[in-house]
């Protein structure tokens, strides 16, 4: 490769983290063929799946059943915002984002505050305390628990990247212990 050309790519992967975080927020898109979610301006993605993506699907929680993804962490930051997306069936309802270790069973590392989520399709936004450091490279499990029955997009990935918890409890989120793995990506995120 010439001199030019490898100075050029250097440049250009040198360039790409502030490319996509360009806003203040990580705002990557996928075109599909069904709907699309946006995620909101924000601090820097840590772990979670914030990609406008097909997201034709729905699963439900409820005050004992936790749906959670699986995903390894970008970059390292404390843990401030959390936000999911509702489909717009999902019921109106108070819920919780969760954050637990990947491994099995999942030990619960911190809870929201209660936030309020769905009535339409949109981000949803929930608040950490920002004690919680998350580490670059490390597997977290990111989940939603609500004091009612309610909905979150997600799509069939065909790699095993949610599960759910049917055992857990809104008013004290428990660790997690999984019920099933799932082929899904669930739209889940957190910041700093």
């Amino acid at each position: 490769m010439k001199p030019m050309k490898k100075l050029l790519l250097i440049l250009c992967l040198l360039l790409l983290p502030t490319l996509l975080h360009a806003g203040g927020g990580m705002m990557l898109g996928i075109v599909g063929g069904g709907a699309t979610a946006a995620p909101p301006a924000g601090g820097n993605l840590l772990v979670g799946y914030n990609v406008a993506a097909d997201v034709g699907e729905a699963a439900n929680f409820n005050a004992t059943y936790m749906y959670v993804a699986r995903a390894t962490a970008v970059a390292t930051g404390y843990a401030t915002k959390g936000y999911a997306h509702a489909p717009a069936a999902a019921s109106a309802i108070t819920a919780k984002m969760c954050i637990f270790t990947a491994a099995e069973p999942g030990i619960l590392l911190k809870v929201s505050s209660p936030a309020s989520y769905g009535g339409s399709a949109a981000w949803f936004e929930f608040t950490f305390d920002g004690t919680l450091q998350i580490n670059s490279g490390t597997a977290y499990l990111v989940g939603i628990i609500g004091d009612a029955t309610s909905t979150i997009d997600r799509k069939n990935d065909g790699e095993y990247e949610a599960g759910y918890d049917s055992d857990n409890a809104y008013t004290t989120p428990e660790d997690y212990t999984e019920d099933n793995a799932l082929y899904r990506k669930v739209l889940i995120y957190v910041t700093d």
